[in-house]
């Protein structure tokens, strides 16, 4: 896992643990939401006051923050990939959406929509951060492998799974779409860090 911040802060940062390091009773995949706290030596930060962010016994996988803090999140409950989201601390969390086929879920930064990929094969879904006023976003023969929303949650990145024509494509929560280059997997929006950040990596 990544990290950028600056020297000396202490700041909140979701943690994804795997189900195959997760201890020797073999629990499943947890997410927990913890404080990253700096020190003057990169070697003496900390992570303390882990707070796992769901209780029921279950996978759960790939996590995206809210601004409000919630997190959304992918678990294996109920027999599928369904969307749910929760707060940190709280006993319950919330179905977003009644797909159960989900396998990527993003929200965008300034915390008006979600999109996530579902289906087989693939397709691209977008909503309101809750969940409500879902709709498919058309994209003829592109199959969404992975995906990146932009921080307004006008514009989603999405990478092509068909071999037969691999890139990225920059795609509008209407559907209009356009390829960005080829060959990519995957890519990220992100905002430039002020010059003083520095960027070091933690192992979860």
């Amino acid at each position: 896992m990544k990290i950028t911040s600056s020297t000396g802060a202490r700041f909140k940062i979701l943690v994804e643990e795997s189900a195959e390091y997760g201890g020797e009773d073999g629990h499943p995949a947890d997410i927990y939401v913890a404080d990253y706290v700096q020190a003057d030596d990169p070697a003496q930060d900390q992570v303390e006051n882990w707070l796992p962010v769901a209780t029921r016994p279950a996978d759960e996988t790939d996590p995206s923050w809210a601004p409000d803090g919630r997190v959304a999140f992918i678990t294996d409950v109920d027999g599928g990939r369904r969307l749910r989201t929760a707060r940190p601390g709280e006993p319950r969390s919330r179905l977003l959406v009644q797909d159960d086929d989900v396998e990527q879920a993003v929200i965008s930064a300034d915390g008006s929509r979600l999109a996530y990929v579902a289906g087989s094969p693939a397709r691209l879904f977008v909503a309101d951060a809750d969940g409500q006023h879902r709709r498919e976003v058309p994209l003829g023969e592109v199959r969404p492998s992975e995906i990146a929303i932009s921080p307004d949650g006008r514009s989603i990145v999405v990478a092509n799974g068909d071999y037969r024509n691999e890139g990225l494509f920059l795609v509008s929560a209407e559907g209009s779409k356009h390829k960005l280059g080829a060959a990519a997997v995957g890519a990220a929006f992100v905002r430039a860090p002020p010059a003083q950040e520095r960027q070091h990596a933690l192992e979860a």
